[in-house]
């Protein structure tokens, strides 16, 4: 499944000029894997887009049970750099995923409200900080942006045999240099509820 790194925002802004020198931040982009159809679970990847060499950390989103719609990660994908045991539980894993059908894949930019607003600061460096709410229909979405409140949805999944609908939200998630792209992957909220939008879960 294709991973779209940047699209969102590149839309609604052009990136400050990045420094010259090395760094160990960046975006971290999301990819589909697919669906378990006996555990009701939708696996997605997350890639660092950075010179740090992790692994994409492999996440599960169940649509039953006490824990739908709550992300966990695979203990094995915290690995970081080449690994044998990562390489053959991925693909392991890979072998029992059916494909998530892709209902949009163009970027939905939403109209979020701003909750609260204040300065991230780490040593000399400071980044604006805001709380976002926004509609993404049937529910509402809330997370934590940085140096921008731009939010988008930027691709719709349908789940097999399912009225459930999965998601991939980009907006700045990530305070460092001028502030980095998250996606992240969710299970769409009913009416009436809210799904928090966490960066890079542990």
């Amino acid at each position: 499944m294709r991973r779209w790194c940047g699209l969102a925002l590149g839309l609604l802004m052009a990136a400050s000029p990045r420094k010259a020198s090395a760094t160990v931040g960046g975006p971290e982009t999301v990819e589909a894997l697919g669906w378990n159809s006996k555990t009701q679970v939708a696996y997605f990847a997350i890639h660092f887009e950075d010179e740090t060499g992790r692994n994409p950390r492999i996440v599960g989103i169940p649509t039953v049970g006490n824990r739908r719609g709550q992300t966990f990660v695979l203990a094995w994908s915290r690995t970081e750099g080449p690994d044998s045991l990562y390489e053959r539980a991925l693909h392991s894993l890979r072998g029992g995923l059916k494909p998530l059908p892709l209902l949009y894949g163009r970027a939905l930019l939403l109209r979020p409200q701003i909750v609260h607003a204040d300065t991230l600061t780490q040593g000399d460096e400071k980044w604006p900080r805001f709380r976002l709410r926004a509609w993404a229909r049937p529910g509402t979405v809330e997370c934590v942006a940085y140096c921008s409140t731009a939010l988008a949805i930027i691709q719709h999944f349908g789940v097999p045999g399912r009225k459930d609908r999965f998601a991939i939200a980009a907006f700045r998630g990530v305070p460092f240099e001028e502030c980095y792209e998250t996606q992240v992957p969710f299970l769409m909220a009913a009416e009436g509820e809210t799904v928090e939008l966490k960066a890079n879960p542990q």
